[in-house]
């Protein structure tokens, strides 16, 4: 498959389409320290999100430059799902447990986003669905894009073995409430140590699972020289970082992981996806006076007759 990795999300804001109110069901939460200059594309990609019931709660870890710090204010205005909280600086798995804890009590999946990265319009949609019609697991994650300084794909099919041995998921992933708060959220007050490796583990651990969707809908960005400096940063404390992950490997029964669901897939549970249906909260636009008409036009290559 052939990428143009310059049709990244949120290139530009889309106008805002009046729906219909309802409860708040995705959280979406960011950790940001004086990354003003990347920003305004996840901002974007947040808002152009074809499910509208979130709320995006942005924590400020204790930005130092005014001009980082005034950015957010603009944010905030954008749009009244948007939430700004100020913190002292302890590093992102602070500041993703810290915006856990200010969520709103109708809010059933927890979306972590960096600053700098970038979702699909429609990833919380389909995380969201995603989720529902698989009850039992416990977070949903997609395929990856990584673009800027480096280009390529990440794409891993979900084994919690080799989740065990190597560190293969990528952060931004829906997650259910229930499930982070169960494991306690990410818990490490350290930096640079592996913080979403080790909360991925805690969840095997306790028996959960994800679903893996199959489409790229993550952006991750490839910044060169900061990428440089985080993966020294990571070498000179490996040995610290590698410790929690080996804590937490050794409590693992290996007897009772569960592998994942994995999509596409060949068998499907029709019973169980309409049956839980029935809750899925479905996004309704206000009524206008408008009338729409949906045209579905076919491709078709046809040959030459004979």
């Amino acid at each position: 498959m052939k990428i143009n990795y310059n049709l990244y999300p949120g290139r530009e804001r889309k106008e805002k389409i009046d729906y219909e109110e309802k409860d708040v069901k995705v959280s979406i939460i960011t950790p940001y320290y004086n990354t003003n200059k990347y920003i305004d594309t996840t901002v974007n990609s947040v808002l152009n999100q074809t499910f509208p019931y979130f709320e995006w709660i942005i924590v400020d870890d204790g930005s130092t430059n005014q001009e980082d710090i005034k950015k957010l204010e603009e944010i905030q205005k954008l749009d009244k799902r948007i939430k700004v909280f100020r913190k002292e600086n302890e590093g992102p798995a602070a500041a993703r447990d810290f915006g856990a804890s200010k969520i709103s009590k109708t809010s059933e999946y927890l979306l972590f986003l960096d600053s700098d990265d970038l979702i699909n319009e429609t990833y919380i949609e389909c995380a969201y669905w995603t989720l529902e019609t698989n009850p039992k697991a416990s977070w949903a994650y997609a395929d990856t894009i990584n673009f800027d300084g480096e280009e390529f794909t990440w794409v891993k099919w979900y084994n919690p073995r080799k989740v065990m041995k190597e560190n293969i998921l990528v952060m931004t992933a829906m997650i259910k409430k229930e499930a982070f708060f169960t494991v306690n959220g990410f818990e490490i007050r350290d930096k640079n140590v592996y913080e979403d490796w080790c909360l991925w583990l805690k969840m095997i651990k306790s028996g959960m699972y994800p679903v893996r969707m199959n489409f790229f809908g993550f952006w991750y960005r490839k910044k060169p020289k900061e990428e440089s400096e985080l993966k020294q940063s990571h070498a000179s404390n490996r040995e610290r970082a590698m410790s929690y992950v080996e804590k937490i490997k050794n409590q693992i029964d290996v007897s009772k992981i569960k592998d994942g669901a994995q999509y596409p897939k060949a068998d499907y549970n029709w019973e169980e996806i309409i049956e839980n249906n029935e809750n899925i909260v479905i996004p309704k636009k206000n009524k206008n006076n408008k009338i729409n008409i949906l045209l579905i036009i076919p491709w078709m290559t046809v040959g030459r007759s004979r």
